[in-house]
């Protein structure tokens, strides 16, 4: 991993505390999604400007100290730690200076601002389908004892419902209208 800047590292310190603080006490206890916070957001901005590697271990970090700082009712498992950290990775390895990557190496035809959507959509759509209703899942099974299938059913309706949100929040960030608003210019 490359050398951080002071810069870099304040951006990312900044992006972690707003992560606890959307995670803790920023966090709205919903009915069908169970909990309603908005953590994801300071992750996938650490992951799109830092990359997967940084974005994973910032989500890591969060995590831990989020449970320290803001303690629920459950214990602390280490699984969790896993999900966020893998959170951070996949949404760098999406969105990372744009997602300059390219899995054919021929230009795509989309505009950017197209080929952006799709991939903060698949981003989401990978992490609701391994993190949240394949790890977290997981997860709650091991420490509950209860059977995966059990839990799965009441969870896929809050995950659908969170899609949308998810990728309209991150899209929002990742547009390059507001890298212009912010003074910044587009990362590839």
């Amino acid at each position: 991993m490359k050398k951080i800047s002071t810069r870099a590292l304040t951006q990312v310190a900044l992006l972690v505390a707003l992560t606890i603080l959307f995670n803790g006490p920023l966090s709205i206890q919903a009915p069908i999604v169970r909990t309603l916070n908005f953590s994801f957001l300071p992750i996938a901005i650490i992951a799109m400007l830092h990359g997967p590697v940084l974005g994973g271990i910032s989500a890591g970090v969060a995590d831990v100290l989020g449970f320290f700082l803001f303690p629920g009712p459950w214990p602390f498992f280490p699984g969790f730690t896993v999900s966020a950290i893998v959170t951070g990775a996949v949404f760098g390895l999406f969105l990372y200076k744009n997602g300059s990557w390219n899995l054919t190496g021929k230009p795509s035809g989309l505009s950017h601002n197209t080929e952006m959507w799709i991939r903060v959509t698949l981003s989401v759509v990978v992490l609701t389908v391994i993190v949240r209703l394949g790890l977290n899942i997981l997860w709650l099974s091991i420490m509950w004892g209860d059977g995966f299938l059990v839990l799965l059913p009441p969870r896929i309706v809050g995950a659908l419902l969170m899609i949308p949100i998810q990728v309209l929040c991150i899209g929002v960030f990742a547009s390059e209208r507001l890298y212009v608003i912010l003074g910044g210019r587009r990362a590839v």
